[in-house]
């Protein structure tokens, strides 16, 4: 990323947003995370915004980003405090990725583009990363999405609404739920991420999981 942002624009991404529209294997190996997490600490955007999905399709993020346009551009909000009303009306985005949000925050005044050397910190800068990911009762349950037809039986949209499992098999999460096939009562186990997670407006049904992927640590 570095080689992308060289000088002079290296200076104009420092406290900026930066949407990454490629596709998740960027977050999705340990090696490239550590890298991107790398390119963050030298050129320090505020945020930086990616997609996991394997085949990402940078057409479902127009509604999230005009929506990012009115609440952050025009009317001032900051990102990591109005995303989840980003993420409500951007239908396109639930079953087909996840967002990840990197926050950099202790950066003091964003520079202009004409500064030569860095605007003074406030404070250590602090790195945040969350996933936000939309779960759905009968279709995504934890945020993972089911197989369109049944992997026994074949049959289509199958799935019955998911249930808290009892008994989760070993090393499951204690909140794994189970989806059974209505036709053939064949059953597929999902299970949060290991890591802290709240629901965004959220309900039974369906909703917003955002789980913290990294706590606010020093670069």
């Amino acid at each position: 990323m570095t080689c992308l942002f060289a000088s002079p624009l290296q200076n104009m991404v420092y406290g900026s947003t930066l949407f990454m529209l490629t596709c998740g294997l960027v977050v999705s190996f340990e090696q490239s995370l550590a890298a991107l997490k790398q390119s963050i600490a030298q050129l320090r955007p505020e945020y930086t915004v990616t997609f996991t999905a394997k085949d990402f399709l940078n057409t479902v993020v127009k509604t999230f980003i005009v929506s990012y346009g009115v609440k952050v551009l025009i009317e001032g909000h900051a990102l990591e405090n109005i995303i989840h009303d980003l993420l409500d009306v951007s239908l396109e985005l639930r079953m087909h990725t996840d967002v990840m949000l990197f926050h950099l925050s202790g950066l003091g005044l964003p520079r202009v583009p004409w500064l030569l050397s860095p605007a003074p910190l406030t404070a250590t800068p602090l790195l945040a990363i969350y996933r936000y990911s939309w779960y759905h009762s009968h279709r995504r349950p934890w945020g993972t999405s089911l197989s369109m037809g049944c992997l026994k039986c074949g049959a289509i949209h199958p799935w019955a609404r998911s249930k808290l499992d009892p008994h989760p098999p070993s090393g499951y999460h204690l909140k794994t739920r189970v989806s059974t096939c209505r036709k053939c009562t064949f059953e597929v186990c999902t299970q949060p991420l290991p890591v802290e997670y709240d629901v965004l407006h959220g309900n039974p049904t369906s909703g917003w999981l955002k789980y913290t992927v990294c706590a606010a640590v020093p670069l």
